[in-house]
């Protein structure tokens, strides 16, 4: 599975970590809040997202993100199911965050015909939404390396 790959890389660059936004106060001036509100941009993660497998002709990942934090991701024969975290309001020009811990694989082949068990497998990937269907994953929240492009079913 393409997110073994991830999870790879990020680990030999970045330290995984769960957190959450930080550098936010609270504030009782409502003007203060409806200008931020107004520097904001929200996106959605629900859905399912595809993935052409780099390399493989006729073998397209599916991360299904449901509404209430779970995640299923089919590749090949291999099923994947965990949960995930999105942040998503973010400030403009940000990447939203995206954490995904995997709590369940059925060890089938994936399609790369690798059969590793991905349980326990965990990542922080930051994205940007180019439209409503296509989304960039990055390692990072600035700067970072751009892993994949993503388009919505």
């Amino acid at each position: 599975m393409y997110l073994r790959i991830f999870t790879i890389f990020l680990l030999g660059f970045f330290s995984i970590y769960c957190g959450g936004g930080g550098g936010s106060s609270s504030s009782t001036n409502d003007n203060a809040a409806n200008e931020n509100a107004s520097d904001t941009v929200t996106n959605s993660i629900a859905g399912t997202w595809l993935l052409p497998y780099p390399g493989i002709e006729d073998c397209i990942e599916r991360y299904t993100f449901d509404n209430d934090g779970g995640i299923e991701v089919v590749s090949g024969s291999e099923i994947t199911t965990g949960i995930y975290t999105f942040e998503d309001t973010v400030n403009v020009g940000e990447r939203h965050a995206l954490f995904i811990q995997l709590s369940n694989d059925n060890r089938a082949p994936d399609c790369a015909g690798d059969s590793v068990d991905d349980t326990g497998l965990a990542l922080t990937t930051y994205l940007i939404f180019n439209s409503a269907t296509v989304i960039d994953w990055y390692t990072d929240a600035n700067g970072g390396q751009f892993l994949v492009t993503m388009t919505k079913e």
